[in-house]
């Protein structure tokens, strides 16, 4: 359009030069006029278009994610599109890529985002916006679509806990046999081998067996873990861009992922000026669940 309307000033300069000005204006503008009727025409219809967004259910706050979106057509179309997603007001777009050009009935976009707070939000709207085949007009439209995602604490440190907990294998014999762990509840009885605490033999099953034999300790099972969660309005205060609840809800997630891995229960009490959340002691992925929702007063 402003290509166009250049050109048909300079035409109207030329014309002026020899006494043709208001001609070559009116022509040009009638030119103008026309092919902007006809390019109007020519865009394709709202109706025409669908978009389906592709997002995780849940994902971990301060995490990218990907999103991505499906354009479609039911008139095969050709030509330059962009989109803008309408993101929750929490995230932040990371990286994107929304626009390009469209060749037949379907294009698809996508990009990163991540949530700077825990909650449960939606994505409403995309806004569309694409050429007609002169390029003159553009057209925005908007698509309604709903989606939602729970953003959950994140949950880095509690795997990297669980990831370096490994029980280490040590060579008994011809056999591999796992490293104990200390404890003081009594497990067996093996045989003795290079490491262990000599502290731990035991002399009578050494002489009935004519050979060294130890005692193998682990660690009590079946302990109560109770967590006490404070969601007052003190956890609210932003320390280092992250709120006092969220950094003490990833503390207790991993807590409570060591105390699950180790076969001891665990159990959940968050309060403000009133007990919000009560989880009683249990074993099993729920208590982590449970872990991620506790919002402030």
């Amino acid at each position: 359009m402003i290509v166009l309307a250049a050109i048909g000033a300079i035409l109207t300069l030329i014309g002026a030069v020899f006494g043709q000005g208001l001609p070559v204006f009116l022509s040009c503008n009638a030119l103008l006029l026309v092919l902007s009727v006809v390019d109007v025409l020519l865009l394709p219809k709202r109706q025409v278009w669908s978009v389906t967004r592709h997002i995780p259910d849940q994902a971990d706050v301060r995490q990218g994610f990907e999103v991505s979106i499906e354009l479609s057509t039911s008139e095969p179309q050709s030509g330059y599109v962009e989109l803008r997603d309408d993101v929750p007001a929490p995230f932040s777009a990371v990286l994107n890529r929304l626009s390009g050009r469209m060749e037949g009935s379907k294009a698809s976009f996508f990009y990163t985002t991540m949530a700077l707070e825990r909650g449960r939000y939606e994505f409403k709207s995309i806004y569309l916006r694409y050429w007609g085949g002169l390029q003159l007009w553009k057209k925005q439209v908007k698509l309604e679509l709903s989606d939602w995602v729970d953003i959950y604490p994140d949950l880095s440190q509690v795997r990297g806990v669980l990831g370096a907990v490994q029980n280490t294998l040590i060579l008994d014999g011809h056999r591999i046999a796992r490293k104990q762990t200390s404890g003081s509840e009594f497990h067996y009885i093996r045989d003795y081998v290079q490491g262990d605490d000599v502290r731990h033999l035991n002399w009578k099953a050494s002489a009935r067996a004519a050979k060294l034999m130890t005692n193998l300790f682990q660690p009590e099972k079946g302990k109560i873990v109770t967590i006490l969660l404070d969601c007052g309005r003190q956890m609210g205060i932003e320390l280092d861009g992250q709120i006092k609840l969220d950094r003490t809800l990833e503390a207790a997630l991993t807590l409570a992922a060591v105390a699950l891995k180790q076969g001891d229960q665990v159990a959940l009490l968050a309060f403000s000026s009133r007990m919000k959340v009560y989880v009683p002691p249990g074993r099993g992925c729920r208590i982590c669940m449970s872990l991620r929702g506790p919002s402030m007063t």
